[in-house]
Formats: C-alpha cells, structure tokens, sequence
C-alpha cells in the first residue's frame, strides 16, 4: 500500500484478487470515498508497488515480473491504468518470486521472496545484480520481503521473513547491516518479521511485526557499529585449476564490547538462491577473531567446476546481534 502525496489517493493490491486499486476522495459516494480495483489479468499475484510521477509500477509475483503503468486520469479523477513497459521482455524469467520494490532513475531495487537476495535491476544495460543475505546457521534461504527506501532511495530498509533479521542497505556504497532479531516463538526458532514501516519522525527507526511471537519490535538505525570489515580488493577472479587457491585479505577494526570482542566471520553468494556456493570450497581462515588481539583473516577459494558467470561475493562479520556484509565482483571463468 503506499499513498500519492501529491493527491492523496491511497494505492494498494490484491494478491488473490490480481487487482490493482485506488482510493480516492469523491463527492457522489455516501462516504465520500471511492475505490476503484483495475484488473490486472489471471494469476498475475501483484505484491508490492511504487509510485514514481505518472506511473506506478507493480511487481507480480506470479508472472515474475516488474510492470510499470502509466496512470490515467480525468479531470483529476484516476480513471484507468495503461501498461507501458514489462520486465523482463519475451516472457524470460530474470526474478524469483519479486515481490517489493523501489524504482530510482536509474534503477529497480527488488526483493526476491524465493530467494536470499536484494536484487537491483539496472535500466541502462538491463543487468541484474543480486546482493546475498549473509547465510545463517541453518542455510535457509532467508526471503526478502518489503522494502521501505529512505533518503531519497539511496538507503533502504527490508525484512528477511524467515532469515530471523531486518536489513538495512547503502545502495551508494554497497554495503548491508542485519539486524539479528532476539525472540524466539516457543515452538520453534523462526520469528517470521512480516511487515515493516520506517518511523513518521525519524527515518533511521524501523518499526516491525513479530507474525510467530505476537510482538511489536524497533530498530534505532542511528547506533553505530562498533567493527566494520574491509577487504583488499573489490574483484575476485577464480582460476578454473582446482589445485589453485584464491585468497582475499580481510581486516575487521573495531571492537565488540557486547560479545567479549569475538566476532565470527561468513560468506554468501549470489550463486545459489539461499546464498551459499556451487562447486566453490570456501573457507576463512580464522574464522573467528578475538579483536583484543587480532584483525586480520583470510578468505580462501577453490574452483572445483564452478557454474561460469559473474556472480556477487558477500563477506560477512558479526557479533550475534548485528551482522555488516561488504560485497565483491566474484568472476567464474570458462573452464
């Protein structure tokens, strides 16, 4: 659901009822409302939407794409809704279940429901590049959810429904923090954070549903991480010989007063829809620090037929409450 700020009119969709529809004001009803639902065709499953000048865009979880519809109007009144582009083109399947968005001039930022992944869709070059959730302990794919974009749409905020954490992205410099939610439902480990809204005051307080614990929970953005990560370089390129290691420096500076100063190290990739490797042997070495003594570590790859592709790297630190993941270009050559 989001709402028009320039007139008002509230936008929302029916996921069972493949509608798209809009409230507005209206002087010939009882209630001085009106809704009108624009059908959107046979199991196109709408999810989320966003409203961007004339148009609002509506990605169909179904259908697996991105639509975008130019809002038709008369007199001021929305009269009707026209499709004017489709994501992918020629039936292709490029999305997972997409399910929230945020639409900038340059490009589609995406959750995919069916995967681990914050997906941004590039418009000048149709490329598509998917960012991983760290992985978690269980290897579960941690589906995105609802996204809520903050200044402008260069930082946004989204719920990982069965990841157990909130996220939050710089788009500008690529970087993610995950927020470890602490509950635990008493038959089980999954919270499941359902739905997400960004404080009317302060757009760095997260305000989010707890669906298996009955709570209601926050987030205070503004507390700074006390370690951050950094790596030597910002592309990784593997060789096709298994008897060939590929290494990546790591330092993680800081402190972490809350976990005795032991931080624990991770991975994930875009390569496998719940973020983890295919035919990579991947480990880090060590991969946990005593930051009262040390801040280095070592990432350490081996090529054993990997899929070939350019990929997304996330190398992950953590303390067990908050989680920063830095990402790197990962290059599988032709064997």
């Amino acid at each position: 659901m989001k709402a028009d700020a320039n007139t008002g009119n509230v936008w929302f969709t029916t996921l069972s009822g493949d509608s798209l529809c809009v409230v507005q004001k209206s002087a010939d009803t009882q209630t001085g409302y009106k809704v009108s639902a624009f059908y959107l065709g046979n199991g196109t499953a709408p999810a989320g939407l966003y409203l961007k000048d004339n148009s609002v865009w509506v990605a169909e979880i179904t259908t697996q794409k991105i639509i975008e519809f130019n809002i038709d109007r008369e007199n001021g009144v929305v009269t009707g809704i026209t499709k004017v582009k489709e994501i992918p083109i020629n039936n292709q399947t490029q999305f997972s279940s997409p399910t929230d968005l945020l639409v900038t001039d340059d490009s589609i930022w995406l959750t995919e429901h069916g995967t681990s992944f914050l997906t941004e869709y590039q418009f000048g070059n149709d490329q598509v590049m998917r960012y991983p959730t760290s992985q978690n302990v269980y290897h579960a794919t941690t589906l995105p959810f609802w996204i809520r974009g903050i200044n402008d749409g260069k930082d946004l905020w989204f719920n990982e429904h069965e990841g157990n954490k909130v996220a939050y992205f710089d788009t500008v410099n690529k970087t993610m923090i995950e927020y470890d939610i602490p509950s635990r439902p008493a038959d089980g480990y999954l919270t499941y954070p359902l739905n997400i809204a960004t404080d009317p005051a302060d757009n760095m307080i997260l305000w989010f549903s707890e669906w298996n614990t009955n709570k209601i929970a926050r987030i205070d953005g503004h507390v700074q991480l006390p370690f951050s990560i950094s790596s030597d370089t910002s592309k990784v390129v593997l060789s096709s010989d298994a008897s060939q290691e590929t290494s990546v420096n790591l330092k993680v500076d800081g402190q972490s007063p809350y976990s005795a100063n032991r931080v624990f190290l991770n991975a994930s990739s875009s390569m496998a829809s719940n973020a983890g490797f295919e035919n990579l042997d991947v480990k880090l070495s060590p991969d946990t620090l005593d930051l009262s003594s040390s801040h280095d570590a070592q990432l350490l790859l081996r090529n054993y037929s990997a899929p070939p592709g350019n990929y997304t790297l996330g190398v992950s630190v953590s303390n067990g409450i908050v989680t920063k993941t830095i990402f790197l270009d990962l290059v599988v050559p032709n064997s």
